[in-house]
């Protein structure tokens, strides 16, 4: 029989020793080190560039925004409008309604209108009323004995809607005050017609009076008809200021308000329309001379204080935007803003945007 020779300890054992296992752990934990900064740094990178991306939309759409209104301030269909009547009530005690001030300006020394909610003051603000040209429907015939317009297709208005009526030779802004909807609303829409009575208190502001020919208070005189190929458009009135912002990680915001019609009712609805706005500075340019370009910029209570408004042809817009997140930035911004150097009071990333705007219905 054979026997099983007995275990000998001399029989050669393999296995890592202590140092090679020290040093297999500090090679791989300074691998794992490299890859959690490759990692850290990725995401700094990506959070940066995803905050940069929304700074620069956010700059953007705002200064397009305001551009598109004040591009379009005071446009009645036409270029140069001999008469403009105003038949609306109290036309001149709301920015909303005053059409014969189609731009308005405010700043700290000026103050700002009651319905600017919780305005920033140390920042600028600035109103546009304009005719909405995408609205217009062609006149095909006018009945000023019965306040009556007929349009050429349905019109996109509503009882209670403010418009305008323009033959390019003079223009009047009106509350449309029917014809009253059916209801329940058809679900094709035929009518074509458009009326201007005078009105009572159930509509604000109302008319005044039926005649579109003179304003509200003025020597009655002609009746006024406007005729086949006369438009009708409804009057967009805007508003811009900084205040608070209601959405998440912005301090600030860039509101507007605009006309919000709910039945016979007119009144302002307040949005916010971009967060992050920090804050907006505004300069004003005046023609001096009578050739419809700006000779200097003014600000605000400058051109109030000295009767300017009428002679504004341009104006200059520089916005501050701000990122929702802190830490982005290694160290505090220094910026240039409002003509000043600024200092920012965190890592947020920061940025100016700025240009400046003809009023073309001023300069041309």
């Amino acid at each position: 029989m054979r026997t099983i020779p007995p275990f000998s300890s001399s029989v050669s054992q393999k296995g890592f020793t202590l140092t090679e296992l020290m040093v297999g752990l500090t090679v791989s934990l300074i691998l794992v080190a490299m890859i959690a900064q490759i990692y850290v740094g990725a995401k700094t990178t990506y959070r940066y560039q995803t905050e940069l991306a929304g700074i620069q939309e956010s700059g953007r759409f705002a200064l397009e925004l305001i551009s598109q209104d004040a591009k379009s301030a005071g446009f009645q269909g036409c270029g140069d409008v001999g008469v403009v009547a105003n038949v609306l009530n109290s036309s001149t005690a709301s920015w909303w309604l005053d059409t014969s001030r189609p731009i308005r300006v405010f700043n700290l020394n000026t103050g700002f209108p009651a319905d600017f909610s919780n305005v920033v003051t140390t920042s600028d603000a600035v109103t546009f009323i304009r005719s909405d040209s995408v609205s217009e429907r062609l006149v095909t015939a006018h009945d000023p004995a019965a306040a009556t317009f007929t349009v050429s297709a349905v019109p996109p208005f509503e009882q209670g809607a403010l418009l305008l009526v323009t033959d390019c030779q003079s223009s009047a802004f009106f509350q449309m005050t029917g014809p009253v909807p059916p209801s329940p609303p058809p679900l094709i829409p035929t009518n074509v017609t458009i009326e201007h009575n005078a009105t009572g208190a159930d509509f604000t502001p109302g008319n005044c009076k039926n005649s579109l020919g003179l304003s509200c208070g003025s020597i009655p005189g002609p009746t006024k008809t406007f005729g086949p190929g006369s438009l009708v458009s409804r009057i967009a009135s805007n508003a811009y200021f900084i205040a608070p912002s209601q959405s998440p990680g912005a301090r600030n915001s860039l509101y507007t308000r605009h006309l919000n019609p709910i039945g016979k009712i007119v009144g302002t609805t307040l949005v916010e329309i971009v967060p992050g706005v920090e804050a907006m500075k505004l300069s004003y340019g005046v023609d001096d001379d009578g050739d419809l370009s700006a000779n200097r910029f003014l600000l605000a209570n400058d051109v109030e204080s000295l009767g300017l408004l009428n002679r504004v042809v341009s104006m200059h817009v520089e916005i501050l935007v701000r990122s929702q997140e802190d830490g982005l930035a290694s160290t505090s911004q220094t910026l240039t803003f409002n003509g000043s150097s600024w200092p920012a009071p965190d890592r947020r990333i920061y940025k100016v945007f700025s240009t400046t705007l003809n009023l073309r219905n001023r300069s041309s």
